[in-house]
């Protein structure tokens, strides 16, 4: 009687699959702190870019005469163009296969 090295390695009564899941839930389980920082980052970098052109609204409404409703027009048209390209990214991404289809765990 002896045990293939696989055999050895895992868990006994767990079979390859589900000790192959576990190696890939505790891959997971690391890379979501750095998951959850990109994320962090990029939610930053949206409110600072809206930020600034809240900042700079005004002085562009000044120098190029427009009231305060048209002023309220350009941050959404910006919000609108952002989002849209930003729909478009994605897509892109995913036409050139550069993410990958995130599913939940059915378990």
């Amino acid at each position: 009687m002896s045990q293939s090295r696989e055999e050895s390695v895992r868990p006994p009564g767990t079979s390859p699959l589900e000790a192959a899941e576990t190696a890939d839930h505790a891959a997971n389980h690391a890379m979501r702190w750095w998951i959850l920082a990109v994320l962090g980052v990029a939610q930053l970098m949206v409110i600072l870019d809206n930020t600034v052109v809240n900042i700079a609204l005004p002085t562009a409404q000044h120098a190029l005469g427009f009231s305060n409703a048209d002023r309220q027009w350009v941050v959404t048209a910006y919000a609108l163009a952002f989002a849209v390209t930003d729909a478009l990214a994605q897509e892109a991404r995913s036409d050139f296969g550069l993410c990958e289809n995130v599913q939940a765990d059915e378990s």
